[in-house]
C-alpha cells in the first residue's frame, strides 16, 4: 500500500480554500486493485494556526518595544523644555528634530498597544443590549470627531432588536471598521481631488435571526484577494498595522456572529457588514 498527498488552492466563487488531497493504493499489476482518495478542507485549520503563531508573535514584540517608549518620549520632551531657551543657532531644526522623536515614539507605542490588544484579546462579558441604542451612541461621537467626512446613519427600523453582546468589544470592533472607511477616504483624497467628499453610511437591518451592522464607505476599496484581510498583519491601509480586521474579526467569532467584506456595486469604495445573532424572548 502506498501513499501520496498534496496540498492544493482552489477558489471557489471568489474565496481561497486549500485542501489536502490523498490518495492510497496498491503497487501492483492486477487490474482490481483499488483506489483511496481523500479531500481535506483545512482552510480554517492553516488561519487559526497563523493567527497562534502571530499571536505569540505580538506578545513578545510588546514586551520587548514598550519598556523604552516611555523614557524616551519623557527624555525627549526635558530636552525640549530644558534646552530650547538658550539655543540661538538652528533652533528650528532643534524643534523639527525632538518633535519627530515624540511624534514617531507615539506612533510606535499606538502600534505596539494594536499588538497588545490582538497578543491578549479579553474575554466578553455578555450582557443583553439593544443595538440600535448602542450603535447610535457610536455614531454621535463618531460625527463629532470627523467633521470632515459626511457621515449618515439609519437604525431608525432596528429599535426592538436585542443582542447578547460585550459593548465595549462591539465599541472597538465599530471603531476598528470606522478607522478603516476613514483611512481609505484620506488616502483616496491625498492629493485633495476636486469634488470629492468623504462618505460613511451606517445601516441597521434585520435578515431572520440576524442583525447586520453594516458600514458603506466611498474610499480607495478593498484588495481583490480581500479574505486575507482578517488575518493579521494585512492591512489594505499604508498606516494600517494590519490588525483592526484581526481584532474584529475574533470579536465577531465570541459573539457567535461573521463579518463580511465586499467592495460596492458601483466600483466606488467598500462594504462591510457585521452579523450577530438575535436573542429570541
Amino acid at each position: 500500500m502506498q501513499y501520496k498527498e498534496k496540498q492544493i488552492e482552489y477558489f471557489i466563487k471568489g474565496k481561497k480554500y486549500i485542501f489536502i488531497i490523498g490518495i492510497s493504493f496498491e503497487n501492483n499489476k492486477n487490474l482490481n486493485s483499488g483506489y483511496v482518495i481523500t479531500i481535506e478542507n483545512i482552510t480554517d485549520l492553516i488561519k487559526i494556526q497563523r493567527s497562534a503563531a502571530w499571536s505569540d508573535i505580538a506578545r513578545r514584540i510588546a514586551h520587548e518595544i514598550k519598556n523604552p517608549l516611555t523614557p524616551i518620549q519623557l527624555s525627549a520632551d526635558r530636552l525640549k523644555h530644558k534646552y530650547l531657551s538658550s539655543i540661538k543657532k538652528d533652533k528650528e531644526i532643534f524643534i523639527n528634530c525632538i518633535d519627530t522623536i515624540i511624534r514617531q515614539v507615539s506612533s510606535i507605542h499606538r502600534m505596539v498597544n494594536d499588538f497588545s490588544t490582538f497578543a491578549k484579546m479579553p474575554r466578553p462579558i455578555f450582557e443583553s443590549v439593544k443595538i440600535n441604542t448602542l450603535i447610535n451612541s457610536f455614531v454621535s461621537m463618531t460625527k463629532l470627531a470627523n467633521k470632515e467626512i459626511l457621515i449618515k446613519s439609519d437604525l431608525s427600523k432596528t429599535n426592538d432588536i436585542k443582542l447578547r453582546a460585550d459593548p465595549n468589544l462591539i465599541n472597538q470592533a465599530f471603531n476598528n471598521l470606522i478607522q478603516n472607511s476613514i483611512n481609505s477616504i484620506n488616502e483616496k483624497n491625498y492629493n485633495n481631488l476636486k469634488d470629492y467628499k468623504g462618505i460613511i453610511d451606517i445601516e441597521l437591518t434585520e435578515d431572520k435571526n440576524y442583525c447586520k451592522l453594516i458600514i458603506i464607505d466611498n474610499g480607495k476599496g478593498l484588495p481583490k484577494d480581500k479574505e486575507f484581510l482578517t488575518e493579521p498583519y494585512i492591512s489594505r491601509s499604508k498606516k494600517g498595522s494590519g490588525l483592526g480586521l484581526a481584532v474584529v474579526k475574533k470579536i465577531m467569532e465570541d459573539h457567535k456572529g461573521s463579518i463580511e467584506l465586499e467592495n460596492n456595486a458601483n466600483g466606488i469604495g467598500a462594504k462591510v457588514s457585521l452579523l450577530f445573532p438575535i436573542i429570541n424572548n
